[in-house]
């Protein structure tokens, strides 16, 4: 009622000012405090790789069903950071969905045909932290991969010799056993002979590491020295089974000494690698390095590792997706279809603990062929 009798007191040349400004008072219980910087989210967070908005030097991320998330490494970054000053009741904008975390999955959630005895698979026994599974975990997993012939295992760190062969022996699987590398190796072969106990049936192979010549960590002459001393303190433990040298068909072909000093040669194979083949194509991509591993030896090939990421980024036509692991893996198994068993896929789940590096391609987490 003030305001009523001060405009009826005021001068006429006093009134349009007055108005005015009342206007503006009423109007300003609408305006925000302070600004928010919703309206300008992308401006305030730098961009993570310094690029423009028409840089084409972007790398580009692939979801499961080969949908690009962005052209940045880090997806969403932006859009998932929440204002500090915003409404507790204001939600972000969504980011977009990663490739989903594994779980535990179900015989039937698999992203190929069901397994069969043909095949091997590769495991790890590893949290998405990098810590050591425990027990039962290890025993939940391997109930899922019995269809198979075998499970592949790359060392003895985390008692997992022991204790992925307490599990396969109660569901009739076999076990590829090895060591991740030469730095322990009378103690990591210990672990083997240890974890048998004296019962060497389920043991299907012993690795003497894994790429080791491909990655530079060991000389061709020092593995073949240590796969040597190996067979020979494993026949002295009552172990009759293979015993092999595994790398790549490359350093193989370099140097015939590892299949020569092997049981049978033992490649790792990824068709994914080679940027001219596609998903569908990658068994007979992968059959065919088999016959340049093999040679003029009469001696047979297994390939050791081989599948394909279900996310990342693209090498020319190997694109990574949900769809194309599972046309992969239909391929690889139809080529290999009626071997006893030649070929280990890769890899039963996927490795969140594993780092890329500039020749991964943004995938090296995400070859899990099951839990999605």
């Amino acid at each position: 009622m003030q305001w009523t009798c001060r405009f009826h007191l005021a001068a006429p040349s006093l009134l349009l000012p007055l108005l005015l400004l009342l206007l503006l008072g009423l109007n300003s219980n609408t305006v925000p405090a302070h600004p928010t910087r919703r309206s300008n989210r992308n401006n305030w967070l730098p961009n993570p790789l310094n690029l423009g908005p028409d840089a084409t030097s972007a790398l580009t991320w692939l979801d499961q069903s080969a949908n690009q998330l962005s052209n940045t490494v880090i997806h969403g970054l932006n859009s998932a950071l929440p204002d500090s000053d915003s409404d507790s009741d204001s939600a972000p904008a969504p980011a977009p969905n990663p490739p989903p975390s594994p779980q535990s999955p179900s015989p039937a959630s698999s992203s190929s045909t069901p397994p069969d005895k043909n095949y091997g698979i590769a495991y790890s026994p590893y949290t998405a932290e990098g810590t050591c599974k425990p027990a039962a975990q290890i025993t939940h997993d391997l109930t899922q991969l019995a269809g198979y012939a075998f499970v592949r295992i790359y060392g003895t760190d985390c008692d997992q010799t022991r204790l992925v062969l307490a599990a396969a022996r109660g569901l009739g699987l076999r076990v590829f056993a090895g060591l991740a590398d030469l730095a322990h190796f009378a103690d990591d072969l210990a672990l083997i002979i240890a974890a048998a106990a004296d019962d060497w049936r389920t043991i299907h192979t012993v690795a003497i590491g894994n790429e080791l010549l491909n990655s530079g960590r060991n000389t061709a002459s020092e593995i073949v020295g240590a796969v040597q001393a190996a067979r020979a303190t494993l026949r002295g433990a009552g172990y009759a089974g293979p015993v092999v040298a595994v790398d790549t068909v490359a350093a193989l072909l370099a140097n015939p000494g590892l299949c020569a000093v092997s049981d049978y040669c033992a490649a790792n194979c990824h068709a994914f690698f080679d940027d001219a083949v596609t998903a569908e194509g990658a068994g007979a991509f992968v059959r065919e390095q088999v016959g340049r591993s093999k040679g003029n030896r009469n001696k047979k090939v297994v390939i050791t590792e081989s599948g394909w990421p279900h996310a990342g980024q693209p090498n020319g036509k190997a694109v990574p997706s949900l769809e194309n692991q599972r046309a992969a893996v239909r391929s690889l198994r139809e080529a290999f279809a009626g071997d006893s068993p030649e070929l280990v896929l890769f890899s039963s789940f996927d490795d969140l603990w594993k780092v890329d590096n500039g020749y991964t391609f943004g995938a090296e987490k995400f070859w899990g062929i099951l839990g999605h």
